[in-house]
C-alpha cells in the first residue's frame, strides 16, 4: 500500500525546479539546501499509532497489519512498553531508555517477550523499543507504534500522549464491540486525542467475531452514540473488525477470511487521512515554510550579483575596503550582541518563572484539598499513585498551553537578531543594492541592540506550524517527578482509621509541600535549560549564517574584480540569466502560494 499525496508530489515539483536553477547560478547555501529539502520530504514518514484498553486486540491488529504474528498478545495485559514498529532488512529490536541511552547491540524479535510481556524488567527505564521489520508496509515510509493498555499509559506512559501522538499521521483506537466503553476510553478520547484532530482517529471495534453477524451494525451505532454523546461530536464513524480473522487470512492466505474481517476497509481509511488529514497539511505547511526560506535566499543572492555586475571598478573596491573595516569589529560587535541576548534571555526566563510560581501554587491549594477531602482507608496508595499522577498531568497541561507561547518568544529573538545584524551591516558598510539578510523576511522592523522594554508575555498560542512543540518531550526525560509518598511516617499504615487519618493529615499536607518544593525545583531547572539551549543554538545558527552570506558578498566582490574586463557581451549574458532566473523564482512563489 503506497501513500503518495498529491501535496507531496507538488513540493517535490518546485523543490526540483529550485534545485536545478540554484545549480545553473553555482549558488551554495549554508543553511538549509534545496537537496536536504527534497531529501526530507522523499523519506518523510507516516506514523501510525494504536491506543486502546489492554485486551482489545490492539497487537493482534498490528500483527495482520504486517502480516505476521510477532508482537506477543494474550489474554493477560501483554503491551508493558511502547514499541515503535519501523522497516528493516532483518527482525530486530533495539532498547531506547529514558535517560536518552540506546542499546547499540540489536536484538532478535524472540526475545520481545523478555520486555512486552515480562515484568523481570524496570519499565520506568524504557522509553520505547524500536522494532525493525522487513513488512512491505513498512517499507512504504510507514512507522507503527503499539502503546500499552490505557490504565498503563496514565501511570507511566506519558510519552504515548506527548511524543508520539502529537506526531501522528492516524490514530487507531480500538474498543471492544461486545463491552461497553470505560472511562477511561471516553477521558482519554476525551482529554488526548480530540485536542489533536477528529480527522486523524479511526475508531476500530473489535471482535465482530464474538458477536452475531445481524447484531453488528446495531451495536456498532449504539457505540458511535456513545461517543457523541460523552464527546460533543457530530458525526463519528466507527469500523468493525476482527482482528483474529485478519491475521488468521493473511497468514493463511485466505482473500476470502481478510474480506470478512474488515480490515481492508480500515486500510483504505488509513491511507486517506495519511493523504489529507490535519498532520499532512501540518507537515505540509512546514516545508512549505523552508522552501520559502531556500527561495528568498536565492533571490537574494541574484539580486547581488546583479548589484555587483552594474557597479565600477573603484565602487568595488570602496565596498570591499568596507567589509573588511566591519569584519575587523567583529569581537566588539558580539559582546553588544551578546548583552542584548543575555537581557533577552532574563525577560523571558522572568516570564517563565512567573507562570510556573502561579502553576505550583495552584497545584499546592489543589492538592491540599484533595487531602483534606480524602476520606478512604488506603491512604498510602492513594498519596504513592493518585496525587503525583494529577501533578503530572497538571504539569503536561501547563506544557501543552505555553510551549507555543514560549516558542514564539524565541522566534522574535531570532528575527531581532536577524534584523539587527542586518541593520548593522547596511549602516556600517553602506553597500548600496545588496539586500539584508532577514530570517523571517515578512515583516520589517526597525530593530536595534540596545535595551528595549520587556516583550510582551500575553502571547497568543497555537501561531506555529506543529501543535505540541519538543518542549513537551522533556516529561520524557530530565523531568522525573517524585513520588509523593509517605515513607518516612512509619506510624501511617496501609489502612487508617478515618479518626487516625484527619489527625495525621496535616503532616501530610506539610510533607507533600515539602515534595512540591523539589518538583517545581525540577521542572523549572528542566525548562530554563531548554530555553537556554535553544538560545544559544538561535544564536550560534544566526551568526553562521550572517556570517556565511556577508562572506559570499565579500566573495563576490573579489570574483568580479578579477574578472572585470571580460568583453561587455558575457557580462550581458549574466544579467540575462540572473534575470530569467528572478522571474523563474517569481513564479515558483506563486505556485507555492497556490
Amino acid at each position: 500500500m503506497q501513500i503518495v499525496s498529491n501535496k507531496k508530489h507538488e513540493l517535490l515539483e518546485l523543490v526540483n525546479e529550485a534545485s536545478l536553477l540554484a545549480e545553473d547560478l553555482s549558488y551554495q547555501s549554508a543553511g538549509d539546501s534545496f537537496d536536504v529539502l527534497k531529501k526530507d520530504i522523499e523519506e518523510d514518514y507516516y506514523m501510525i499509532v494504536t491506543v486502546g484498553e489492554f485486551n482489545n486486540g490492539k497487537s493482534t491488529f498490528l500483527n495482520a497489519l504486517v502480516g505476521e504474528d510477532f508482537l506477543p498478545t494474550g489474554v493477560t495485559p501483554t503491551t508493558a512498553t511502547i514499541n515503535s514498529i519501523t522497516w528493516g532488512e532483518k527482525r530486530e529490536f533495539q532498547v531506547h531508555k529514558v535517560n536518552g541511552v540506546i542499546e547499540q547491540q540489536t536484538r532478535k524479535t524472540e526475545d520481545l517477550n523478555q520486555f512486552i510481556v515480562s515484568s523481570d524488567f524496570n519499565a520506568e527505564e524504557v522509553e520505547f523499543l524500536k522494532i525493525y521489520h522487513p513488512s512491505p508496509l513498512l517499507k512504504d515510509k510507514i512507522v507503527l507504534v503499539d502503546t500499552p493498555g490505557l490504565n498503563d499509559i496514565n501511570k507511566l506512559r506519558s510519552n504515548v500522549t506527548y511524543q508520539f501522538i502529537p506526531r501522528a499521521d492516524v490514530v487507531f483506537f480500538v474498543v471492544n464491540i461486545s463491552a461497553p466503553i470505560r472511562k477511561t476510553e471516553y477521558k482519554f478520547l476525551a482529554e488526548t486525542l480530540l485536542k489533536q484532530g477528529l480527522d486523524r482517529i479511526i475508531f476500530i471495534a473489535n471482535f465482530i467475531d464474538r458477536i452475531e453477524e445481524d447484531e453488528i451494525d446495531e451495536v456498532l451505532i449504539e457505540i458511535e452514540n456513545r461517543i457523541k454523546s460523552s464527546t460533543g461530536l457530530q458525526q463519528v464513524d466507527v469500523f468493525p473488525l476482527s482482528a483474529y480473522e485478519a491475521l488468521t487470512g493473511r497468514l493463511d492466505g485466505d482473500d476470502e477470511l481478510v474480506g470478512i474481517s474488515g480490515i481492508t476497509a480500515i486500510e483504505e481509511k488509513m491511507k486517506q487521512v495519511c493523504q489529507s488529514g490535519s498532520r499532512s497539511d501540518e507537515k505540509s505547511a512546514r516545508y512549505k515554510v523552508r522552501l520559502t526560506h531556500c527561495l528568498n535566499d536565492l533571490l537574494e543572492f541574484i539580486k547581488e550579483k546583479q548589484a555587483i555586475l552594474q557597479k565600477a571598478e573603484n565602487e568595488l573596491n570602496e565596498d570591499l575596503n568596507r567589509i573588511l573595516e566591519w569584519k575587523g569589529n567583529q569581537k566588539e560587535r558580539e559582546q553588544i550582541l551578546q548583552t542584548y541576548i543575555d537581557n533577552r534571555k532574563t525577560e523571558i526566563m522572568l516570564i517563565v518563572r512567573k507562570s510556573i510560581d502561579h502553576l505550583f501554587q495552584q497545584i499546592n491549594e489543589e492538592v491540599e484539598e484533595k487531602i483534606q477531602l480524602y476520606n478512604g482507608t488506603e491512604i498510602n496508595d492513594y498519596l504513592k499513585s493518585h496525587i503525583p499522577m494529577f501533578i503530572k498531568r497538571r504539569l503536561k497541561q501547563w506544557i501543552e498551553d505555553y510551549s507555543d507561547k514560549i516558542h514564539i518568544l524565541l522566534g522574535k529573538l531570532e528575527m531581532e537578531l536577524s534584523t539587527g545584524l542586518t541593520k548593522s551591516f547596511q549602516e556600517e558598510v553602506k553597500i548600496n543594492g545588496y539586500r539584508g539578510y532577514d530570517i523571517s523576511s515578512q515583516h520589517e522592523q526597525d530593530v536595534s541592540f540596545e535595551d528595549r522594554k520587556m516583550v510582551d508575555p500575553i502571547v497568543t498560542s497555537g501561531l506555529l506550524v506543529g501543535g505540541i512543540s519538543s518542549l513537551a518531550m522533556i516529561l520524557g526525560g530530565p523531568i522525573l517527578i517524585p513520588v509523593i509518598g509517605m515513607a518516612g511516617l512509619p506510624f501511617i499504615q496501609k489502612k487508617l482509621l478515618k479518626k487516625q487519618l484527619e489527625l495525621l493529615k496535616p503532616e501530610i499536607i506539610a510533607e507533600a509541600r515539602k515534595q512540591l518544593f523539589y518538583v517545581k525545583q525540577s521542572f523549572a531547572e528542566s525548562i530554563e535549560r531548554y530555553i537556554e539551549n535553544s538560545i544559544e543554538k538561535i544564536t550560534r545558527a544566526t551568526l553562521d549564517e550572517f556570517n556565511h552570506k556577508s562572506s559570499r558578498i565579500e566573495q563576490t566582490i573579489e570574483f568580479e574584480l578579477k574578472n572585470k574586463h571580460e568583453n561587455i557581451h558575457e557580462q550581458n549574458e549574466q544579467q540575462k540569466q540572473l534575470s530569467s532566473a528572478e522571474r523563474k523564482i517569481e513564479e515558483l512563489f506563486n505556485r507555492l502560494a497556490k
